[in-house]
């Protein structure tokens, strides 16, 4: 049994933190803390992006949790951060997508690191 199979919302928590961080390093901002609670939340702090990255970025944890975009919380952050963009939140989501799949290695690794160590 894999890494993501031992306790399933754990995993699925670790991939969209980590899509998260991947996103937000790609474009450009800091990660300043990502963990994975014992309760299995998880959460990642970061600063340098606005506007549309900013919904890039919020919307490529749960596309990379193989969650679509259907978390309010996420949707929340991308649809408050793309006011005044002029860029759409179908727009944020194409480029979140195709971040994600562009980027699969290294949220496999950042995932499988947060899963075993709680943070990165």
């Amino acid at each position: 049994m894999g890494w993501a199979e031992r306790n399933e919302r754990r995993s699925r928590t670790a991939r969209e933190e980590a899509g998260h961080v991947v996103a937000v390093r790609k474009l450009g901002g800091r990660v300043k803390k990502a963990v994975l609670e014992a309760d299995d939340s998880g959460t990642v702090t970061y600063s340098g992006l606005h506007g549309f990255d900013e919904a890039v970025a919020a919307l490529a944890g749960p596309l990379a949790a193989g969650e679509g975009v259907c978390k309010q919380w996420d949707r929340d952050v991308a649809v408050r951060a793309l006011r005044g963009s002029g860029r759409s939140f179908q727009d944020a989501v194409d480029a979140a997508d195709r971040l994600v799949n562009r980027h699969r290695d290294d949220i496999d690794r950042a995932a499988k690191s947060l899963y075993r160590n709680g943070r990165l």
